[in-house]
């Protein structure tokens, strides 16, 4: 699942990544952090399912910071046959070393296979029930957004609400919306989007009146600048 569009790889097209990676002998990194928060049409597929073995130049990380909402608790995963790079890790990773503590806690989490069914569905399940309230909130204001399928965010087209096309434009637009709605949205210039803009919305990250409250905010003031516009 990609951030911050939130869209996922068909099977196919993570086929061709892994032939396009042995076909030029380039190593692969995946990135499937919001693996187990996809609850759209797209089903997720891992690269590991595709492969009997990595190989030494496809490695996968993960981490419980998304899927779990634990990045307080800073656990993550490599998934590599390389032993160079697991020896490399190993030696950087002494110095930033997850507590056995919490290796002890978050094993005994995954280990309980029904009340980790039970959460998967849930965290799927709401995910789709506030994605769609946040589309159609931002429906209601004339904001259109990027169809997602997974990830705990949106991405919205505010290109219509600038002053100008131009990122100094999508600038002021984000300080106004923090100052003046005082909702926190991340300018697309931050996640690499070559167009002024875009901005991605975080629905799951504060409780749903929050969100609708966030959301009723951002319509208003959008409604005031097309006034004045």
């Amino acid at each position: 699942p990609d951030n911050p569009l939130g869209r996922v790889m068909s099977e196919r097209q993570v086929e061709t990544i892994l032939r396009w990676g042995e076909r030029t002998q380039i190593h692969i990194v995946f990135d499937e952090i919001y693996a187990l928060s996809v609850f759209g049409s797209t089903p997720f597929t891992s690269a590991a399912s595709l492969r009997p073995t990595l190989g030494d130049r496809v490695h996968i990380v993960w981490a419980f910071s998304k899927d779990f909402g634990a990045s307080g608790l800073r656990a993550g995963v490599l998934l590599s046959e390389n032993e160079q790079v697991m020896r490399t890790a190993s030696t950087l990773s002494y110095w930033a070393a997850c507590s056995g503590h919490t290796q002890y806690l978050l094993s005994e989490v995954i280990a309980d296979d029904v009340w980790l069914d039970g959460y998967l569905s849930t965290l799927r399940s709401r995910l789709a029930d506030v994605h769609g309230e946040v589309v159609a909130g931002l429906g209601r204001f004339g904001v259109e957004v990027i169809d997602a399928d997974g990830g705990i965010f949106v991405v919205c087209d505010l290109r219509p609400f600038l002053d100008a096309s131009t990122f100094e434009a999508e600038d002021a637009l984000w300080r106004e919306l923090l100052s003046v709605a005082q909702v926190n949205l991340t300018p697309g210039s931050s996640c690499r989007i070559a167009e002024p803009g875009f901005f991605r919305l975080c629905y799951a990250t504060s409780p749903r009146p929050a969100v609708r409250e966030g959301v009723e905010r951002i319509g208003r003031l959008l409604a005031s600048r097309q006034r004045k516009g």
